[in-house]
């Protein structure tokens, strides 16, 4: 079901954000708005996408790299074309859970036999974990996106360019520099955090190790047009 509505509302949204029209309160305001009236579903997957491109703690400015500016450009295509984005999901099993088990239990075997020495086995399956959290992450995103990330949620630049040319009134927004070099917080903040996290994780690493036992969870992005793929599967 296309609601064009809907669609129309998240591209002004998306102009008013890139503009510095709309701060990000404001932008992600109006998205979950318009989420809750529309059963239009890839309105609602666009949505999902633009909540990555603004932060829910701090209110600022639009504040994206070339990369990330071009990718929402795609998804306001996607919206002003009538492409449909259909969702496709599946597990993945690999070694990583397997050194994950392993792991977990030499944890458990350890703790077992001298309770006291605890946080040695515990710390170091923090760093394990935090390196498969990495081998993980590059095996989500290849079966995530396949293709060549500049033409995502596209297969490749010549069905954006069908897609062009199916949207008549589509405006991409050009790039400014001054949106790169915005910073939401400083810095040294953001290290702050980064270093808690990272700690906490290794205090807490039997819990992410137990998660990293299952299979990876991929959802698949593939747009179609009147119920032919423009989404070539690799």
């Amino acid at each position: 079901m296309i609601d064009q509505i809907a669609r129309a509302d998240v591209c002004e949204a998306i102009d008013g954000y890139l503009d510095d029209r709309l701060s990000a309160f404001a932008f992600d305001e109006q998205l979950s708005a318009i989420r809750s009236r529309t059963q239009d579903c890839t309105a609602c997957f666009v949505i999902g996408q633009l909540w990555y491109v603004c932060d829910d703690c701090d209110d600022h400015l639009v504040c994206l790299d070339k990369e990330s500016w071009d990718t929402v450009q795609r998804l306001k295509l996607v919206l002003q074309s009538g492409v449909e984005v259909h969702t496709e999901r599946y597990s993945v099993w690999h070694v990583s859970q397997l050194i994950a088990a392993t792991c977990l239990a030499a944890i458990g075997f350890l703790c077992w036999i001298d309770l006291k020495i605890w946080p040695l086995p515990v710390l170091t399956g923090g760093l394990v974990s935090i390196a498969l959290a990495k081998w993980r992450f590059r095996v989500h995103k290849a079966g995530e996106v396949p293709d060549p990330w500049r033409a995502w949620p596209f297969s490749s630049p010549s069905m954006i360019a069908r897609a062009m040319g199916r949207a008549g009134g589509f405006r991409k927004q050009r790039h400014r520099s001054e949106v790169a070099q915005r910073q939401i917080r400083p810095a040294s903040e953001g290290r702050a955090h980064w270093f808690h996290f990272l700690y906490t994780w290794c205090l807490l690493s039997p819990i992410p190790l137990l998660m990293q036992c299952l299979p990876v969870r991929i959802t698949r992005a593939v747009a179609s047009d009147d119920s032919r793929q423009l989404f070539d599967a690799a």
